[in-house]
Formats: C-alpha cells, sequence, structure tokens
C-alpha cells in the first residue's frame, strides 16, 4: 500500500486524486442547485408578472365590454319573463315564415322545431323582430340588444 494512499473506517481506500474528484463533484453540484435556484426564481418572477398581465387584460377586457355593451346582459330569469313566445307550425307552406330568418343562427324560422310535434317557438321583441327562442334567449344573456336593429330590448 502506497503512503498516498489512506484507508477509511469502512474498509474503502481513497487517493488524493478521489478526493479531488469528489470535492469537483460537490462543487459542480453546489453550483447546479444554484443555477436551478437562480433559473426557479426567474420562473416565479415571469409567473407573477404574466398573473398580472393576466389581471390587466381582464381589467381591459371588462371596460371594452362595458364600451360596447353599455346596456350589459339580462338574467335568464328577466329574459324568460320578457320574452313574447307564441308558437307557429313548423316547415309552414309560403306566407307563414317561408325566407325569414332568425339572425342569430342564420337558419330559417320555420324550420326550428322546439314547441313539440310540428310546432316551433318564435319570440317577438319589442322591436318586433322575430327569432328563434333558444337563439334570442341566448343573445339576450349577453346583450340587452336586439341583434338586428341595435334597440334596447328591456329598459334598465
Amino acid at each position: 500500500m502506497s503512503s498516498t494512499q489512506e484507508i477509511s473506517a469502512d474498509g474503502v481506500s481513497s487517493s488524493p486524486d478521489d478526493i479531488t474528484d469528489t470535492w469537483a463533484i460537490l462543487r459542480q453540484a453546489y453550483d447546479s442547485h444554484d443555477d436551478f435556484i437562480d433559473r426557479l426564481h426567474q420562473l416565479e418572477r415571469r409567473a407573477e408578472w404574466m398573473r398580472s398581465s393576466i389581471r390587466r387584460m381582464d381589467e381591459i377586457m371588462t371596460a371594452l365590454a362595458r364600451i360596447c355593451n353599455p346596456y350589459g346582459s339580462l338574467s335568464d330569469a328577466t329574459v324568460s319573463n320578457y320574452l313574447e313566445k307564441r308558437s307557429r307550425p313548423s316547415c309552414g307552406g309560403v306566407g307563414d315564415g317561408e325566407g325569414i330568418i332568425c339572425v342569430v343562427c342564420q337558419d330559417r324560422l320555420h324550420c326550428h322545431d322546439d314547441g313539440g310535434e310540428g310546432m316551433m317557438m318564435i319570440a317577438t321583441l319589442g322591436c318586433g323582430h322575430e327569432y328563434h327562442v333558444p337563439c334570442i334567449k341566448q343573445w339576450l344573456l349577453r346583450q340587452n340588444v336586439c341583434p338586428l336593429c341595435r334597440t334596447l330590448t328591456v329598459p334598465l
């Protein structure tokens, strides 16, 4: 056994080169750990920046919604109470809605079956425009104006 090699208590021999290599590995692990922590902090800062950007975008979208839709939307109960609904025979002949379309879904008014067998439900707004009940209900839940003439639907 050489004088530069030592034997530890568990019987494993180690040379100065082994110790140097071990220290190099530990140093590299420590540096890698520091790099990892630095990158983790960078990611945390980016995540916070993104969260604040999303909050700002939400504020901007809310402001735009108020500008573009100053009358707001309506509740489901308000919409249901307001709509004038009536049944009309579906897919009727000439003069029975032939060629008239629901501007929300772009489908003909006389071929939307919602009111039972052979009948459909049509809703008429205060301005006189007609729509399929589910179509205009969905619209009014978002905007309180007629989709065709932009007249206020329910006075606030």
